[in-house]
This record gives structure tokens, C-alpha cells and sequence, in this order.
């Protein structure tokens, strides 16, 4: 089957009918926002040294992050739920590029944390989804929980092998669409004074879905089929 690059595109969502801020920040006591995150770290738990690859998603803000996701958190989960079948649902409908691709999409069951403090990556190296065994066809979603830039936000090729890198605009309120399964992506270490926060997830539209397909996500060890990396229900159009 033909595959076809998805472009950048930004959507807008209602704050405050899915309202993530609250639910996520919650979870981390005593910090006063998103961008001061980095301020709450115990100094037995300050990163000393660069994130990489096997490391990038383990530090304590992540941890903090999953040990709720992975025990018992009915808030976040029926709010992406909801998010998933209410806005994105009306993302693809609305998108230039998206419209008439397809009618039915797997979803990433749980969403990915992000967190990059200053001084330090977010992600340990520039990649392409697609050399971590995730399938060909997957679309990426980024949901913005603080405002960011330049060295503090994503930077991404526009098409596949052009190396043309530029940041992400990341704005609250905003979700942003790019194809990271093809694209090189990743991002440079934060000059910024303040944390960058964000969680993304993917889709796959159903006509790319192998069910056959054994191999498995390098952090999470699921298989990229529906009921173990992808949520049991399936998001229609």
C-alpha cells in the first residue's frame, strides 16, 4: 500500500473543557506551573548529567507521571478518552490533509510524558519513530502544556531526508500534527530558563494496522496492535 507523508498542522482545543492542567499538575505537588517543574526535584534526584536514549523518560518527574498513569487515574484517562473521540475525531475532519484519508484510526492507549528541564534534551537523540519498530503510517499529536520555542521545543525535518529542521511553535491550547514516524526529529539542549511540558500520542489509520504485526514498542515492550500498544476501542470518523 501506497504510504503518504502527512504534513505539519495545527489545531486549536478548549482548555477548559479538557482542562489537562489541572488534572496533570496534580500529580506533582508543590510546584506552582508546568515551567517551574524542574524546582520540586529532590537533589538526590537532580539530573547531573545529559539524558539519553534508555534514560530520557525515567526521571523522577517521569516517574512521578507514570506511577500515577500506570496505578489508578480515572481523571486523565476518561479525559484523553474524551480528547480523543471529541477533538481529535474533529481535527481529522477539519484537516486539509487528513479529511479523506481514512475512516478509522488506532490510538495510542496511554500517551507519551515530556518533560525537558534546562540545560537538557527532552529526547535522547534525533530519530525517525520508525527505526523503534513503531509501523509505517502512524500520525503523531503534540499537546503543548506550556508555551515554547527554539531550543525548547521539538525540532523537526518538514519531509522526509530533507534535514531542514525548524522548532515546533508549541502554544498552550494547541495540538500539532506532524509525521515523526518518517520525519527526523528530536531536539537540542534547552537554553531556556524554564521546563518545557508536553504529551503526545500517536494514531494509526486502520488501513496501515497489521494484526500480525509481533514487534514492539523499546520502552513499553507492547505490540504495536490493537488491544496492547493501541487502545482496545477504535477512534471513527
Amino acid at each position: 500500500m501506497k504510504y503518504t507523508v502527512i504534513p505539519e498542522e495545527y489545531f486549536r482545543y478548549d482548555q477548559k473543557k479538557h482542562d489537562f492542567d489541572s488534572v496533570i499538575m496534580s500529580v506533582f505537588e508543590g510546584a506552582d506551573s508546568f515551567e517551574q517543574l524542574h524546582e520540586i526535584v529532590p537533589s538526590a534526584h537532580q539530573l547531573k548529567d545529559l539524558v539519553g536514549v534508555s534514560d530520557d523518560n525515567k526521571t523522577w518527574l517521569h516517574d512521578k507521571f507514570y506511577l500515577k498513569l500506570n496505578s489508578d487515574w480515572p481523571e486523565f484517562v476518561e479525559l484523553y478518552e474524551k480528547f480523543i473521540h471529541e477533538d481529535v475525531k474533529r481535527f481529522i475532519s477539519e484537516s486539509y490533509f487528513l479529511k479523506n484519508h481514512c475512516d478509522e484510526y488506532a490510538y495510542q492507549r496511554y500517551p507519551t510524558f515530556r518533560v525537558q528541564i534546562p540545560g537538557n534534551y527532552s529526547v535522547g537523540e534525533f530519530h525517525r519513530d520508525s527505526d523503534y519498530n513503531h509501523p509505517i503510517g502512524e500520525i503523531n499529536f503534540v499537546v503543548p502544556l506550556t508555551n515554547s520555542t527554539d531550543t525548547g521545543s521539538i525540532w523537526c525535518e518538514s519531509s522526509p531526508g530533507k534535514k531542514d529542521f525548524h522548532p515546533l511553535n508549541m502554544k498552550k491550547g494547541n495540538v500539532i500534527m506532524f509525521d515523526g514516524n518518517m520525519c527526523d526529529h528530536g531536539n537540542h539542549i534547552s537554553e531556556m530558563n524554564t521546563c518545557r511540558v508536553s504529551f503526545d500520542f500517536r494514531l494509526l489509520p486502520m488501513k496501515y494496522h497489521d494484526k500480525g504485526n509481533s514487534q514492539a514498542s523499546v520502552d513499553l515492550d507492547k505490540k504495536f496492535i490493537i488491544g496492547d500498544y493501541y487502545a482496545d476501542r477504535i477512534l471513527e470518523i
